[in-house]
């Protein structure tokens, strides 16, 4: 009896580590596809949706990180992971809202960043 108890002991000090100490990290992650809308006014609040697919069940969908210059706006989605955490190896989708807020009349360039510094951009006609 008190083998198999120091057994159960032995098997559940081996798994703490990896319990022990689960600390996130900020990752950029990959956009697989963004809706833009085609009819927006000057001065309305400008909003777009993002979808993408994160890599398993560690990772988290955080923030949309937005950096605006004149009519070029680049856009990185932010996802936190858990590291040092037993993780469920599966496809997570999301779909996220991300406001930019109001924009001036013309045409906007949307360009979308991902962790590996690739990009694609979509455009945003403003009326």
């Amino acid at each position: 009896m008190t083998r198999i108890l120091i057994g159960f002991i032995a098997l559940f000090a081996s798994f703490s580590p990896a319990f022990a100490d689960q600390t996130t990290k900020d990752v950029n992650i990959a956009v697989n596809d963004v809706y833009v809308p085609s009819n927006l006014r000057a001065g309305d609040e400008a909003k777009i949706v993002l979808s993408g697919i994160l890599p398993n069940g560690c990772y988290r969908y955080d923030r949309a990180v937005v950096r605006s210059v004149d009519f070029i706006h680049e856009i990185k989605a932010i996802a936190k992971v858990q590291t040092n955490s037993l993780c469920l190896m599966v496809l997570v989708p999301f779909a996220k809202e991300v406001n930019l807020g109001p924009l001036d009349a013309g045409v906007h360039t949307l360009r979308f960043i991902s962790g590996d510094d690739t990009f694609f951009e979509k455009t945003l006609t403003v009326h």
